[in-house]
Order: C-alpha cells, then sequence, then structure tokens
C-alpha cells in the first residue's frame, strides 16, 4: 500500500487548502489572483492525472497512421514496378 499522494494529489490537497484555509485570509485585491491559482491547480492536478493516458492514445494514433503510410509506400512501389 502506498500512502505518497502523487503530484495530482498534491496538487488537490494544495488547492482545497488554500479555497478553505487561506482564501479568507487574503486581501479583497488578491482574492481574484488566489481564486485564478486555485483554478490553474485544479487544470493541472486534471491534465496530470489524464494526460499519461492521452499521450499512450496519441501515440498509438501515430503508430497507426505511420503503418497506414508505410502499407500505402508498399503498395504504391509495387505499383511502380509492375509499369
Amino acid at each position: 500500500m502506498n500512502d505518497i499522494p502523487d503530484a495530482a494529489e498534491l496538487l488537490a490537497i494544495a488547492r482545497t487548502t488554500l479555497l478553505d484555509k487561506l482564501l479568507a485570509h487574503v486581501p479583497p485585491e488578491l482574492r481574484y489572483d488566489a481564486l485564478m491559482i486555485a483554478n490553474a491547480m485544479a487544470i493541472a492536478a486534471r491534465e496530470q492525472t489524464t494526460g499519461e493516458q492521452a499521450a499512450r492514445d496519441e501515440l498509438a494514433r501515430l503508430r497507426a497512421l505511420q503503418d497506414e503510410i508505410h502499407e500505402n509506400f508498399r503498395a504504391f512501389v509495387r505499383g511502380r514496378r509492375a509499369d
């Protein structure tokens, strides 16, 4: 069992702390900035969680495209040899 939080969990903890404990003490003129930081933290946590799968999916699509291009090139070369 791993009790060490990953990057997404750390971002979520930090964001919750910012919103629940610190925001009330932020001066009014900096409140928007603090909320913007909290939003950026949520986005970063979400991308951390989904980013790795998205990268694997993109790699699979690129490999399939590469295979298709390679097969089309082979067919082209075979057709040229037949001429």
